[in-house]
């Protein structure tokens, strides 16, 4: 028979888990349907294409304030994260809001990369740097979040039992 304790920590693991595939899924399209949109607000124009490893914006008229572009994906996603990460902490959902962290923090240094080298750099060295940003704001990111995930599990789940 499995306890009652067992079953919350395995639907608690599984709501973590599952927030954290739905919003990985979102960013990249939203990051870059937001670089088009502000390119297209600004005075630009281009489009979106699918690559192996996700999407890239291609701009085929570049606006006057270029970084503005490429500043915006990355910041705007992050601030609509910390939006629903602040709605998760006020109807303390732990699980959806710790899901959040390492994507915030991935997209605000990813962002802030793209805006200082983006128009510096080929694309290979600006990909290949990027990345490394990328994966190290979000490990950053990844471990605030399992660290104050499983203080939640201990606090709610294994210490009321």
């Amino acid at each position: 028979m499995v306890s009652q304790v067992a079953k919350s920590l395995a639907l608690s693991v599984a709501e973590y888990i599952t927030c954290y595939f739905i919003f990985t899924i979102i960013t990249m399209p939203l990051h870059e349907w937001i670089h088009l949109s502000v390119a297209r607000m600004l005075g630009g124009d281009g489009y979106i294409i699918a690559t192996p490893f996700g999407a890239l914006t291609v701009l085929t008229k570049t606006p006057q304030h270029f970084y503005l572009v490429a500043l915006s994906g990355g910041i705007l996603t992050a601030l609509l994260f910390l939006l629903l990460f602040f709605w998760d902490v006020y109807d303390d959902d732990f699980e959806e809001y710790c899901s959040l962290i390492p994507l915030i923090t991935s997209q605000l240094g990813y962002s802030i990369f793209e805006g200082i080298f983006v128009a510096s750099m080929s694309i290979d060295s600006f990909v290949a740097w990027g990345t490394a940003v990328l994966l190290t704001c979000w490990a950053i990111g990844a471990v605030v979040s399992i660290a104050i995930y499983a203080s939640k599990v201990k606090e709610r789940i294994l210490l009321r039992g």
